[in-house]
């Protein structure tokens, strides 16, 4: 489905996508667009800022606030009455608990908990959901531990991962994620 509005941008919303009641989605502005891609739920209650994207298959929990210009990433779980401020990206295979307000990136494959939120851990059951095998979540389990918990900078970590983990696609994604954060990163 593809909405137009002649004052503000448009927005595009993919097959299978859920959007159960009182839910309010804002139309993209200018040449840009409000993009809720296949298979992505948005629970009652909502609201998606313009320019927003929702990647495949992720959910957007009850009473939550989605801000303008947001990227929540594919298969990505936003629990209920989280606001995910604007301008944040989330990364894929992302669970963000209950009452979260979400003011840094957080990077693909993690769990999000607490008041200040931080992250807990890996997404194991995300990514064994998502097919991913046992040696590919080792290596981002490793990443995760140097990122997190060994101090160093985000530019330090990712030259770490670099020289001493192998470098498959997942870790690849991480590594982009962290390249091209604009806000900082939720730690």
């Amino acid at each position: 489905m593809n909405y137009k509005n002649s004052e503000s941008g448009r927005t595009v919303i993919g097959d299978g996508v859920d959007i159960y009641s009182y839910t309010l989605i804002q139309a993209g502005t200018g040449d840009n667009f409000t993009s809720i891609d296949s298979g992505a739920r948005i629970l009652g209650h909502s609201t998606v800022g313009y320019n927003a994207r929702i990647r495949q298959d992720a959910i957007i929990a009850t009473e939550s606030i989605i801000g303008h210009d947001v990227e929540i990433g594919e298969a990505s779980i936003i629990n209920a009455r989280s606001y995910i401020r604007p301008g944040v990206r989330v990364g894929k295979l992302t669970h963000i608990a209950t009452i979260s307000s979400i003011e840094y990136d957080v990077i693909p494959f993690s769990i999000v908990k607490g008041a200040p939120p931080f992250v807990e851990n890996v997404n194991l059951k995300g990514l064994k959901n998502y097919g991913y095998n046992d040696e590919e979540i080792e290596i981002v389990m490793r990443a995760f531990e140097i990122i997190f918990n060994e101090g160093y900078t985000n530019k330090m970590a990712v030259d770490i991962i670099k020289e001493k983990l192998e470098l498959k696609e997942i870790v690849k994604e991480i590594i982009a994620f962290i390249g091209t954060s604009n806000r900082g990163l939720l730690k």
